[in-house]
């Protein structure tokens, strides 16, 4: 079933208003208005979905062409696959003595992999390769020579969701001349948000959906650019 990805974004500015006591017949400034009044709030909130990415083998050539591009075959709901925070990765399975590259000391290939390699030529490109299996979804390498099922942008990375907050208060030095505080929030709620950008889609590592970094590192603007973590910035404005 294909997915849309949906982007919502808000932004919105409000002014504190300032209540002044109601003396007879008139409101008053009671000398506390410059204390209360000038006040700005502003927030700017982000949430979208996740973008489509692909899994793809560009390193053992099982379809025998050269082209180091091939696909893999997949059973089950490919968007039950999900990518992983730094540190782990889509569970891989393999027989260290078979497979072209194996960290495992022993066979770990599960019994869901075996059965969807139901032909001889499967089954030895499984010995090669290993395959991967999360939430019920099985990844399996076809048979040499040709080219497995798994279709294009069958999978969704990491979602989006970021606000930013900031507050002001201006105070007026004399009838020409006023002085803005500004504090800004980016990030506000420091949620983690990860870039589909940096995956590792590679099938034929052994490692595959990990998110190495964040959408701001990830698009070498660290700090400056969204999705970083949480930072609060200050300033200082004269106004004339």
């Amino acid at each position: 079933m294909p997915q849309l990805a949906i982007t919502i974004r808000k932004a919105s500015v409000a002014d504190i208003p300032v209540i002044l006591r109601y003396r007879r017949g008139m409101y008053v400034d009671m000398g506390y208005t410059q204390l209360l009044q000038g006040w700005q709030v502003t927030t700017a909130a982000t949430f979208e979905g996740g973008e489509p990415y692909t899994l793809g083998d560009f390193t053992s050539d099982t379809s025998v062409t050269g082209e180091l591009n091939d696909r893999w075959n997949i059973s089950g709901d490919p968007h039950r696959i999900h990518w992983t925070r730094p540190g782990s990765s889509i569970p891989y399975f393999c027989n260290p003595d078979t497979a072209v590259s194996c960290s495992e000391s022993v066979d770990t290939t599960p019994p869901e992999c075996r059965a969807q390699a139901g032909t001889a030529d499967l089954q030895t490109s499984l010995d090669l390769f290993g395959c991967y299996v999360q939430n019920g979804v099985v990844i399996t390498p076809p048979a040499l020579g040709t080219f497995g099922n798994m279709g294009r942008n069958s999978f969704r990375g990491p979602t989006f969701k970021n606000v930013d907050f900031s507050i002001s208060k201006v105070w007026n030095l004399n009838e020409r001349m006023k002085m803005q505080f500004r504090g800004e929030f980016f990030n506000l709620l420091n949620h983690p948000n990860f870039d589909v950008f940096t995956l590792n889609t590679d099938l034929g590592t052994g490692r595959v959906g990990e998110a190495v970094a964040t959408p701001d590192v990830g698009n070498a603007n660290p700090v400056i650019g969204s999705g970083g973590s949480r930072h609060i910035q200050l300033g200082v404005k004269i106004i004339w």
